[in-house]
Parts: C-alpha cells; sequence; structure tokens
C-alpha cells in the first residue's frame, strides 16, 4: 500500500512540475512576444529618426557609402509616391553622387508612369552624349523609362531612336520600346517602321 501511494505521489509531483514548467514557458513565451513587439516598436522608432518621413532627407542618404541606407532610402523613396518629383528630378542632374543618380531613376522606374514619365524624359534630352558616364546613365533612365510600360512614351522613344547614333544607347531604346509595345524592334528604323 505505501508503494502504491508512494507512485501516485511522484505521479503527481511530476504532473505538477510539467504544468509549472508549461506555465513557465507560456510566461516566458508571453514576455518574449512583449519582448518582440518592444523591439519592433524600438526599430520603426530608429527608422523615424533616420528620417524616413523627410524625402529630401531620403536623397540625401542615396549618397551614403553605406549600402543599407541607401537601399533603405530608395526603397522608401519608391512607396513614397507623394514625393514631389521635383526632388527626384533635382537629384537626376547631381553629377557629384552617381550612385544617388541611378537611385533615383530606379525609384522613377517604380512610380506611376503619371507622374515619373516626364521627368525621365526631360533627364534623357539633357544629358550630354558626349561624355561616356552620362551616356552610361542616359542609358539606364531609357531603361527605367521603358520599365514605365507607358504607351504615351513610345513617340518620345521612336524619335529617339531615329536621333541616335551610338550603338549600346540604340540597344536601350529598342529594349524600351519592346518593353512598351510588346512587338520587336530590329537594329534598322526604317523595316519596323513599314510594317506599322
Amino acid at each position: 500500500m505505501n508503494a502504491n501511494r508512494f507512485s501516485f505521489t511522484v505521479r503527481s509531483a511530476t504532473l505538477g512540475s510539467c504544468f509549472k514548467v508549461i506555465r513557465s514557458c507560456q510566461i516566458v513565451l508571453l514576455l518574449g512576444v512583449i519582448g518582440v513587439v518592444v523591439t519592433t516598436t524600438t526599430a520603426a522608432t530608429d527608422v523615424d529618426s533616420r528620417g524616413a518621413e523627410d524625402p529630401s532627407r531620403l536623397i540625401e542618404m542615396l549618397h551614403s557609402d553605406d549600402a543599407s541606407e541607401a537601399n533603405y532610402a530608395g526603397t522608401r523613396l519608391i512607396e513614397r509616391v507623394d514625393t514631389p518629383g521635383s526632388l527626384i528630378a533635382t537629384c537626376l542632374y547631381d553629377t557629384s553622387g552617381s550612385v544617388a543618380r541611378y537611385g533615383c531613376a530606379e525609384v522613377l522606374a517604380n512610380w506611376p508612369a503619371s507622374k515619373s514619365e516626364e521627368i525621365l524624359k526631360e533627364a534623357i534630352e539633357h544629358y550630354p552624349v558626349e561624355l561616356r558616364v552620362d551616356r552610361k546613365f542616359r542609358r539606364f533612365m531609357i531603361g527605367s523609362l521603358g520599365r514605365l510600360k507607358s504607351s504615351t512614351a513610345v513617340p518620345f522613344l521612336e524619335r529617339l531612336l531615329e536621333l541616335e547614333s551610338d550603338f549600346e544607347t540604340r540597344r536601350a531604346i529598342r529594349w524600351a520600346l519592346e518593353q512598351t509595345t510588346g512587338n520587336k524592334y530590329g537594329e534598322s528604323y526604317d523595316p519596323w517602321m513599314e510594317g506599322r
């Protein structure tokens, strides 16, 4: 009889310990969740302290040598469609930081065409083709314009293709036209014009 009583006591104690352990785990998990919420809130506050809501500050951050900060700024600007287009346009003409220029062109490629198409067209026409570095950036902006897939950009791109002599830039224009129209554009201008 004493053996059975001991066995019952041990089992009860073991079950009681399990419930205490489970209860302790629940409390730890609850505190862990609270900790995650607190950490997330703190992280969001840190993000806001970096200037997340100030578009001009985000554009400054595009110039950062810290890739994560520049990527963060670019991502936030893409999300912030309410950013004045003039701020982004100014960044396109900034020759001191090529990374920032490319970042701004990428932002425009991800914004609605109604807001970014004219900014890209003006910048493409602005950049002189004499400077190699500007030709490369100009091709990037042409690609950004193509990514918008805006049918209203087609006449501009066709005119650009007709006037352009640089092979690489012509290739970028053809790619942009193909992205926009879904049609293949050949090397020369005439054959695909006749098919229209």
